[in-house]
């Protein structure tokens, strides 16, 4: 099955803290995921990088195969991707 959200390596530093160490995972398709921890676990931080609040120090996320990281963060849903590149 096609994964429709990939996690791969992210890490996530905020001077000498570090928040986010290879976090890895996968999503597929049709699946319904949550995700538990206990505070101070990085999961308010991993859901700033997956909505483009933050961008991680080191890894990739990627969305349906296209890396989200290379995009504007205002960019709300794929099929508004072909104009919210960065460099553009």
């Amino acid at each position: 099955m096609t994964a429709l959200l990939e996690v791969s390596g992210v890490e996530v530093r905020f001077g000498g803290i570090v928040a986010l160490d290879g976090v890895t995972f996968t999503i597929p398709k049709g699946d319904i995921v949550g995700l538990i921890g206990p505070n101070g676990a990085g999961k308010t931080t991993l859901f700033n990088c997956l909505s483009r609040l933050y961008t991680p120090n080191s890894g990739d996320i990627t969305f349906k195969g296209e890396s989200i990281l290379g995009k504007k963060p205002d960019c709300s849903a794929p099929t508004e991707w072909s104009g919210c590149n960065v460099s553009a």
